[in-house]
């Protein structure tokens, strides 16, 4: 007895066997008629499989299976086709494989725009307009324009000044101190504002799930360029060719998405949050404010139906974005060559990443923010040492900020090592910050060339104390014998324990300098008095 699927596959079988033995006398026939020796009309044998065939396509249509015997099965010669059999069954299973593919692409994708793979948009947290440049937003303003997670701490605060910290202690100092002192609580008068930025809605939202979307959209179209290659497609070439066109579409909408969303995060705190760079760049911030609107407005319509298929879809959302892309790119080329006169400017900078730039800019007028890049700019520099506000005026302002415990007068240089050394004179770290940086480094070299000065001047004797001991080196070599008096190893050791006081009060570039040089002094003078035939 022949189950109900057996008897299905069997008649599909005998429907696909049925075509090929037409195609057999069909191609018979053609034959027959092209040499002329075959009869004009079918056998009676051919005429009869034929004809059976026909009846069993007939109880198979009419969904009586149960009526399916084995016998018509036999009845059309089935076996004598194996092969034609074979072909059909594998052209069968191939089409099923295409038409189970479509169905997954129905699934994941969705259809009519609806359904499907969605876009992930979290919403981000805007900037907020800049102030007009030279102006400090109270500090209750400030926490309510950043979000929680990015308040100011004590770790991003300057820190006081330690009061185990030497200072330069002169007449000139202290003068400047109080003059300073009085200056900074009086209210500064700000420059031309900068262009103020568009009044934007806060509402933008970011695509989190963009590097999902773009594997399974990547994996897709290979099975539907595997399944357009193939010789199978005949019946669904309609349908892969649509889903091609749409996915084509969307992988090129996502991809100019990500790279208008990732020149937005690069460029929005830049023209957003720095008035100084909205200043300088005038018609740039403008074009960055329109094509910020713009693209605040296509992220929050893509919140309202976040199908892939039906944002991507979106009539002329593509032109959009490469629009809103070509701005940006613009505003990166124009920001660009900002970058590059500041370098000029001030050479160091070429130490610093153009992101590490952006932030000294953006944060110049503050020199404890940039605290964390003298690394990059001055070797072995860790942070400056700041002036801090006298105690009357500091008690006086009963809304001071953590910024108000120092002033913006470098006093003094640490090194990694926690190592400072005071500087000659004060710097006020104001204005522009490529040019109170040169100042700055012309502090240092000032600062260093005195110490030097002032080492090799009155602490000579310290590192000759040697010659005073008829020659003896001051650290003793294991051949050597020391006299029974020991007279030559104390005095040695005293030499040695004065160097070492010496070395300690020195910054240690100085002290290496000063002993290479005084070091080079005596070995000049050695060879002097050998070559006088003086030869103690």
């Amino acid at each position: 007895m022949v189950t109900a699927a057996s008897s299905a596959a069997v008649g599909g079988s005998t429907l696909a066997a049925g075509a090929g033995a037409n195609n057999a006398n069909a191609a018979g026939e053609q034959g027959g008629a092209a040499s002329n020796t075959a009869a004009a009309t079918p056998s009676a044998a051919a005429v009869s499989s034929h004809s059976k065939l026909g009846d069993i396509s007939q109880r198979l249509s009419s969904n009586s299976l149960s009526n399916f015997r084995l016998d018509d099965l036999l009845a059309i010669n089935l076996h004598k086709h194996v092969e034609d059999v074979a072909d059909i069954i594998d052209q069968a299973q191939k089409e099923l494989h295409i038409e189970k593919t479509l169905e997954k692409l129905q699934r994941t994708w969705g259809m009519g725009n609806v359904g499907g793979l969605q876009l992930h948009l979290v919403q981000h947290a805007a900037t907020t307009p800049p102030a007009a440049a030279g102006q400090q937003p109270p500090q209750s303003q400030i926490a309510q324009q950043l979000p929680p997670a990015t308040l100011p701490t004590s770790a991003s605060s300057p820190a006081p000044a330690s009061s185990a910290s030497p200072l330069v202690k002169s007449h000139s100092l202290t003068k400047t101190q109080s003059t300073l002192t009085l200056t900074t609580s009086a209210p500064v008068p700000a420059p031309a504002p900068a262009p103020e930025a568009t009044p934007l809605n806060p509402t933008m939202y970011v695509l989190a799930n963009g590097p999902d979307i773009l594997e399974a959209l990547e994996e897709d179209e290979v099975a539907l360029h595997a399944m357009q290659t193939s010789k199978f497609v005949g019946s669904f070439v309609d349908e892969v060719q649509n889903w091609s066109r749409k996915l084509a579409h969307v992988g090129s909408v996502l991809g100019v998405w990500s790279d208008v969303q990732r020149a937005f995060l690069n460029l929005e705190g830049i023209f957003l949050g720095s008035p100084d760079i909205r200043l300088q760049l005038p018609e740039d911030s403008s074009r960055f404010d329109h094509a910020d609107a713009t693209w605040r407005h296509v992220t929050r319509d893509a919140v309202k139906n976040p199908s892939v298929l039906a944002v991507c879809g979106t009539e002329g959302l593509l032109h959009k974005l490469e629009v809103l892309l070509e701005q940006m790119e613009m505003c990166e080329r124009s920001l660009a060559r900002y970058l590059e006169v500041k370098r000029r400017s001030f050479p160091r900078f070429y130490f610093v990443s153009s992101s590490d730039l952006l932030d000294i800019l953006s944060k110049g007028k503050d020199p404890h923010l940039i605290s964390k890049h003298f690394a990059k700019m001055f070797d072995n520099i860790d942070r400056l040492e700041f002036q801090p506000v006298s105690t009357s005026s500091s008690s006086s302002s009963s809304s001071s900020s953590s910024y108000n415990t120092t002033t913006n007068v470098a006093i003094g240089m640490y090194s990694k090592e926690g190592e400072y050394v005071p500087f000659v004179r004060p710097l006020v770290c104001e204005g522009e910050v490529e040019v109170w940086l040169s100042r700055l480094l012309d502090v240092m070299r000032e600062t260093i060339k005195m110490a030097l000065y002032n080492s090799i001047k009155d602490n000579t004797s310290a590192l000759s104390s040697s010659s005073s001991t008829g020659g003896a080196p001051l650290v003793k070599s294991s051949s050597q014998q020391t006299p029974r008096d020991g007279s030559v190893s104390s005095r040695a050791n005293a030499a040695a324990a004065e160097l070492f006081k010496w070395v300690e009060k020195l910054p240690a570039q100085v002290a290496i300098l000063n002993s290479l040089i005084l070091w080079t002094q005596d070995v000049g003078r050695t060879f002097d008095h050998m070559a006088e035939g003086n030869t103690n």
